[in-house]
């Protein structure tokens, strides 16, 4: 089994990036923003006790999908523009002894922001990007690196 963890602004091609990736054998794609689309309406409705929520069963799913013995591939498409927002599934990741690869999904910033299809603000996708790029610049040494695939 093999786990990646996606990083890059919304909008960036993530989504994208995980479902084109190959797989011989089963993937699965893990993203919070499923959880924050209304199913009656289709609608995303982000609030801040929907994120944490979401975030929250992302993690179930992904230790449930560790231990599946069906599962080749793991794919987290979340943002994940903040260390702490990374750790947690590492860690999880090595409790399981499971090989994870950290992959940035690198695209024009104001491009990501235009295409971006959950109407993330401007000041928000700014914020995101400040995060982003503090987390790769202070980067830990002792982790594993972090890939970069420019769209």
């Amino acid at each position: 089994m093999e786990v990646i963890v996606l990083i890059g602004l919304p909008g960036s091609g993530k989504s994208t990036w995980a479902s084109n990736y190959p797989c011989t054998g089963k993937k699965v794609v893990l993203a919070s923003d499923d959880d924050l689309i209304e199913p009656t309406t289709g609608v995303y409705w982000w609030t801040r006790e929907r994120v944490d929520q979401a975030h929250k069963n992302v993690m179930l799913q992904f230790i449930d999908h560790l231990q599946a013995e069906d599962v080749d591939l793991v794919i987290l498409d979340n943002t994940n523009t903040r260390l702490e927002f990374v750790a947690p599934y590492l860690f999880v990741a090595s409790a399981f002894e499971v090989k994870v690869r950290l992959i940035h999904i690198k695209h024009d910033v104001r491009d990501s922001l235009a295409r971006n299809r959950h109407g993330v603000n401007s000041g928000r996708h700014a914020d995101m990007e400040r995060n982003l790029t503090y987390m790769l610049e202070h980067w830990p040494e002792d982790f594993q690196p972090i890939e970069v695939v420019e769209i």
